[in-house]
């Protein structure tokens, strides 16, 4: 029965953290863990939008980058109409039949006439003017004194017209092929031919008013000009002519001739008299011909939701503008363009509804835009956003809507000024997402070790009362955890802090090897889990970039380095210190001085200095040329000579050092010569260092041995042997692990000196030089390149190869197995 007791109990505290406690009689311990849970409660719906309604739109408003604001409000579509109602009224305007239809319907509802009724109109009625077709050319067109152009009434004719979409059939028997222009023809017998071509199929010329009629060359000295975008109208004939120039020289060109689009044989001279009454052409579509010669107009107002020639504007779409023109021009007016922009957007929502229905599914989620801190972290971690960038273009509705300076009676009103083409939308951003959701999951751990430990306490507090009968006062229990806890206590906020600088960006680091964070998109924008992909790529050969090669070939590299370069400092080091600790050394304080310097100065200055020193044009070079070890060099084939891959052998390439200097830092064909150079120079950096770090070893070696050394007869070099050598790698073997952990990933020397050497950025080389480590290339995959999933899976590999090669060389060494 008490078991039972315990455990209800601690499920009372699981259901509300601290009642199990008020059962126990401890109500200042339940006060405290009650509290916390209402501090967890009070974040989550503090930060929610639980009991608020929510609107995609916010997103269009709030976003700086959209330049879309609020909607007009419903008194704008009103007072639109209340004008429109006047004017029809005292005979200022036409009456607009199907407005006033819609409206009749529309205003009857509970809300009256609204900008959405006033939006949807708007839609319909530009739609029902800017049906896709193809029209005849000359029965449309409007003609005035020095041009013309189609009309954009959007009447259909219905005996000519062919609507796209009904008529397909028709259109498929008028074999209709499109006006090219904006690209060079050449005249072969009176016909034009104009060039395409691929990397598959050689040159195809294919002559503009025949799209059968190809040649497979053009003739030599075949007249070649150009033909531009500017068409001419001949009203007495009836034809459309294209403007074609022709280079008179590198900076200028000339008017060649006008040819007729439906013929080519058939051109006009620049200087004929016929040239002066032709009138400038302005097409609203694409002018195509049938097989009869016939010109039509190809009017297509959007291909993929974009502009191809655009809505045509409307009676009852002008005087819209024009009353929102005049509304921004009025002194008291607080619109803006945002405004402006909004009710395009609207209006193209309105002609396309299935993108209003999906942007208000997109950019709505419950668990990103509703739900509070901690639940919204949760599914940040899981999903990583699901609404990606989108651009919403409405810049095919300018002709219909957008603001044009116009007169009316002696007011001039001047165009709304910051109309956009497009509405950008940024959506979720993962990586902002992935790190406020690390955040929230570990602060959420906190709260649920709090609250697990309420429940435990709940139990055992029971439990004990039940086995000593001794009922634990509030003020013992907080004195117990204090004297008892009290190093937690103190080290508590240093490991808060700890998990949200440290811990929380080890693990996005981490996880960001299991995404396709890639690419400089994804710094705003998504990403998504991939799992072990990205480490299975390296296993991948020769499918896209080539990091699977390219990382083998680093990894050996990094390893070579390493090795080579923890051995030779360290010896280097060594051999210092066992030099100057000579009894036949004088000035030993002088010395160590000297060479302590390198080590001393500033890494980041002596590796610049070694770059500049070592350039092709460098001391090191013009020294060696004076001394005239240059001609030894050019005599034995390892400099003079061309680089070829054919003409020398795998033994002169060995020794090949550069062409008419030594390529010291820069050798591409050479890279095993410039990897023993920066070997051999980052001796000067980090031998110094165990130069220092022996010397002190050695002067703290215990005299007698050396004494009894010499009794027994022994030589400098046993004493060295069997008694300094020893000693000094009991000492150090840790730090020469450390300093193969450290050259491993030993940045500077490769950089700064190098830059990563030939071919780094080279996307076919997947962004690694010839002298990159692993902690280069990931540099550049970072900082340059963006990779920043595959710069994470090769830094946990440096993890695991390094901590566990470092780890079990450390197990190994005395100091380690006898502590």
């Amino acid at each position: 029965m008490n078991k039972t007791v315990h455990q209800l109990k601690a499920v009372a505290s699981a259901i509300i953290p601290g009642l199990g406690q008020v059962f126990n009689k401890q109500f200042w311990k339940a006060l405290v863990f009650f509290f916390l849970f209402v501090l967890f409660v009070g974040v989550e719906l503090g930060s929610s939008r639980y009991f608020a309604k929510y609107d995609s739109y916010v997103k269009v408003v709030n976003d700086p980058n959209s330049g879309v604001g609020v909607l007009y409000p419903d008194s704008f579509a009103r007072g639109f109409y209340s004008l429109y109602r006047f004017q029809v009224d005292s005979d200022e305007i036409d009456a607009l039949d199907t407005f006033d239809a819609f409206y009749a319907v529309e205003s009857v509802d509970d809300d009256g006439f609204t900008m959405r009724d006033l939006i949807d109109f708007t839609a319909i009625d530009i739609l029902a003017h800017s049906t896709p077709r193809y029209f005849l050319l000359f029965d449309d067109l409007v003609v005035t004194a020095n041009a013309a152009r189609t009309s954009d009434t959007g009447v259909i004719d219905e005996v000519n017209d062919l609507i796209i979409g009904e008529d397909d059939a028709a259109i498929a028997a008028k074999n209709f092929y499109r006006i090219l222009t904006g690209f060079t023809v050449y005249n072969v017998g009176g016909q034009e031919y104009y060039t395409i071509g691929s990397e598959q199929t050689a040159d195809i010329y294919i002559n503009v008013n025949d799209p059968n009629d190809t040649l497979a060359e053009i003739p030599s000295g075949a007249d070649a000009y150009y033909r531009t975008g500017v068409l001419f109208y001949d009203d007495v004939t009836d034809k459309v002519y294209v403007k074609c120039t022709k280079s008179i020289s590198v900076t200028s060109t000339a008017n060649y001739r006008y040819v007729n689009v439906a013929d080519s044989t058939d051109f006009l001279e620049p200087d004929d008299a016929l040239v002066d009454d032709l009138k400038e052409l302005t097409v609203k579509g694409n002018i195509v011909v049938d097989d009869a010669g016939m010109l039509y107009v190809q009017f297509v107002p959007e291909i993929d939701y974009r502009k191809d020639a655009g809505y045509n504007a409307t009676a009852f779409s002008i005087y819209l503008r024009n009353y929102i023109t005049q509304r921004y021009n009025l002194s008291t007016s607080s619109l803006t363009s945002k405004e402006y922009n909004r009710f395009l957007l609207e209006v193209y929502f309105s002609v396309h509804p299935e993108l209003r229905t999906e942007f208000e599914e997109s950019y709505y989620n419950w668990f990103h835009d509703t739900a509070g801190f901690f639940v919204k972290g949760f599914w940040s971690v899981v999903t990583l956003g699901q609404s990606d960038t989108r651009e919403y273009y409405y810049n095919s509705l300018h002709d219909a809507l957008k603001s044009v300076r116009f007169t009316e009676g002696s007011a001039v009103y001047i165009p709304v000024s910051g109309i956009l083409d497009y509405t950008p939308l940024i959506g979720h951003t993962s990586q902002f997402l992935l790190i406020s959701g690390l955040i929230s999951t570990l602060l959420f751990a906190y709260f649920l070790l709090i609250y697990v430990w309420g429940i435990i306490d709940a139990h055992n507090t029971s439990k004990k009362f039940a086995e000593t009968g001794e009922r634990i006062t509030d003020r013992a229990w907080f004195v117990n955890v204090f004297n008892h806890g009290f190093e937690y206590i103190m080290i508590l906020p240093a490991l808060f802090v700890i998990t949200f600088i440290s811990i929380m960006p080890i693990i996005f680091g981490f996880l960001i090897a299991f995404t396709n964070f890639s690419g400089f998109d994804t710094d705003t924008g998504r990403f998504v889990w991939v799992g072990f992909d990205n480490f299975a790529r390296i296993f991948t050969f020769g499918e896209g970039i080539p990091f699977a090669e390219t990382f083998w070939k680093v990894l050996l590299w990094t390893v070579i380095w390493a090795i080579f370069s923890t051995v030779t400092v360290f010896f280097g080091g060594m051999f210092q210190a066992v030099v100057i600790g000579s009894e036949r050394v004088p000035f030993k304080k002088f010395w160590r001085t000297v060479l302590i310097l390198p080590w001393a100065v500033p890494a980041l200055i002596s590796q610049m200095a070694f770059s500049i020193i070592f350039s092709e044009r460098g001391v090191i070079n013009a020294l060696l040329r004076s001394a005239g070890i240059y001609d030894t060099l050019t005599r034995w084939g390892m400099l003079g000579t061309a680089w070829s891959e054919s003409a020398l052998s795998a033994w002169q390439k060995f020794l090949w050092l550069g062409q008419d200097n030594i390529q010291w830092f820069n050798n591409a064909h050479n890279v095993w010569f410039v990897r023993i150079v920066l070997i051999v120079v980052n001796i000067w950096l980090g031998a110094p260092y165990f130069m220092a770090l022996m010397t002190s070893i050695m002067t703290s070696i215990d005299r007698t041995l050396y004494e009894a050394a010499d009794i027994d007869g022994a030589t400098p070099s046993q004493k060295f042997k069997f008694i300094t050598f020893p000693l000094i790698m009991y000492s150090t073997s840790p730090i020469l692990v450390m300093t193969f952990s450290g050259n491993f990933n030993n940045f500077g020397v490769i950089y700064f000196i190098t830059q990563g050497g030939s071919g780094a950025g080279d996307i076919d080389r997947a962004y690694a030089g010839s002298t990159d480590i692993l902690i280069s290339w990931m540099y550049t995959l970072t900082v340059t390149k963006r990779v920043y999933n595959m710069a994470s899976v090769f830094s946990i590999l440096i993890f695991l190869m390094v901590g566990s090669i470092a780890a079990w060389n450390f197990s190994q060494t005395r100091a380690f197995k006898e502590d």
